[in-house]
């Protein structure tokens, strides 16, 4: 259960209110999304809309995931509280969900530093104990 006063459009993106999605119109076609591609650090997807909705990920949330509709970055929505979810408009759409933390980025680009750091200080080390005394 949910807190007081929670409703589907307000869990699926937590603070967010949403607007809810209109049914298909008669005749439309059917909406579908299959996985591409699926790997540990990325997710794609191709998405068949007939009418704005949303496309709710069953992967957990997590704040180092980004998202792109149709190669263009787009927000990521917290679904029921655990999932991912990108809003899209109709149509066809290819989505892909890359994990691509900054924590990553700022841990290699400190490694990098500290290698060049101890290349450095060997360098010196070695050309220190090369020199006659």
């Amino acid at each position: 259960m949910g807190p007081a006063g929670a409703t589907p459009k307000k869990a699926a993106a937590g603070t967010r209110r949403l607007r809810r999605p209109t049914p298909p119109p008669p005749g439309a076609p059917p909406e579908d999304a299959e996985i591409v591609a699926e790997g540990p650090n990325e997710l794609r997807l191709r998405a068949t809309l007939a009418s704005p909705g949303y496309l709710v990920v069953s992967d957990a949330y997590y704040p180092g995931w980004r998202a792109y509709a149709d190669g263009r970055e787009t927000r990521i929505l917290r679904a029921n509280y655990a999932f991912r979810a990108i809003h899209l408009e109709e149509g066809i759409h290819e989505v892909r969900f890359v994990y691509a933390p900054r924590s990553f980025r700022r841990g290699a680009l400190t490694s990098a530093a500290a290698a060049c750091a101890c290349a450095v200080f060997i360098a010196r080390a070695r050309r220190i104990s090369r020199m006659p005394r």
